[in-house]
């Protein structure tokens, strides 16, 4: 008899071996999150250091940090509009112990450089939005416009004649200027600077008549009336700047506030994803921390990995008609 049974004995051992085999990564998988994290955990913040971006990437590493109780390690990697660093990202083993840091810019960058060597939709897995900050439009205390109705009105009498300074092509502040532009119909210059030192020199100056910043870049020139606000390319009011007007209010649906998230590399597993999403939320709820946020002109702006999902999906779209429309290509 037992000879006789073995032959169909053994193809069903083989059967029952495949299936463990096919459940072992699930199951390491689960293991993994239930210990994880068991050391350092790599934090690539596609910029250079000491930038609003890379302060911000500290704190909340650093607040995580004491969650996860484990370090997490800042790598910066700078360069080509933060895709060198999100590149980067995106080769890393998908076991949670690599991060990058998502801006704005990984929405932008697939309509402004050609052959990205990432796809930002599926290489990544979101964990959250960490913060925001408003983009605020500024002019020269000479400058003969003090509303932003005025703005509109002289640029438009003026076509080509204003010019505006932000902080480099691609970032934030530009892609909101040119939306605006967009909306508006108006046609200012752009000059693109590297970072805001030498653009707010040469706008108090006069050189140029516009400035589009963030508000701890400009509060200083703002209360001293070297430079006048003019209106907030965010979706309401600042509670700093309660009489200036949002763009908003005369453009329905305008909000192009910056924003800075977190990912991993798509296969993370879900239960890791998951725990550091709800470190991330936890770190953001800090007082201490939204404190240290406020310093820096930035607001906690928590989203759920599957509304990060949602604002890169909608956000692609939006810029990949604004740079159309503006004509923008790496280099420029």
């Amino acid at each position: 008899m037992l000879s006789i049974r073995a032959p169909f004995l053994r193809p069903l051992h083989a059967a029952a071996a495949a299936a463990l085999l096919a459940t072992a990564p699930s199951a390491a998988s689960a293991a993994e999150a239930g210990t994880y994290p068991t050391k350092p955990i790599r934090f690539i913040v596609p910029y250079s250091p000491g930038g609003g971006s890379d302060q911000v990437a500290r704190l909340i590493g650093e607040k995580m940090a004491a969650r996860l109780k484990q370090s997490i390690v800042i790598e910066n990697r700078p360069g080509a509009g933060g895709n060198i660093g999100t590149a980067q990202a995106a080769k890393a083993a998908p076991d949670g112990y690599t991060l990058v840091l998502a801006s704005i810019a990984v929405t932008a960058n697939p309509s402004i450089y050609k052959n990205l060597p990432f796809d930002i939709t599926k290489d990544f897995e979101p964990v959250g939005t960490m913060a925001s900050a408003p983009v605020l439009v500024v002019a020269n205390a000479q400058v003969p416009v003090r509303t932003f109705a005025e703005l509109v009105s002289y640029a438009k009498a003026h076509p080509g004649r204003m010019s505006y300074a932000s902080s480099g092509t691609g970032t934030a502040t530009h892609l909101a200027m040119e939306m605006l532009k967009d909306r508006t119909g108006i046609d200012i210059m752009h000059i693109p600077y590297k970072g805001s030192g030498t653009a707010i020199t040469d706008v108090v100056g006069g050189q140029l008549q516009l400035f589009v910043a963030t508000p701890t870049t400009v509060a200083d020139f703002i209360k001293d009336g070297r430079l006048r606000l003019l209106v907030t390319l965010s979706g309401k009011r600042l509670d700093a700047y309660p009489d200036v007007p949002a763009a908003a209010e005369t453009l329905p649906g305008f909000d192009a506030s910056s924003w800075l998230g977190m990912m991993a590399p798509h296969g993370t597993p879900p239960a890791v994803v998951a725990r550091l999403s709800d470190a991330l939320r936890q770190s953001l709820e800090d007082e201490d921390t939204r404190r240290k946020l406020d310093v820096m002109g930035f607001v906690p702006d928590f989203r759920t990995p599957a509304e990060m999902k949602t604002l890169i999906s909608n956000e692609i779209r939006q810029w990949a008609q604004v740079v159309k429309a503006a004509g923008i290509q790496a280099g420029n």
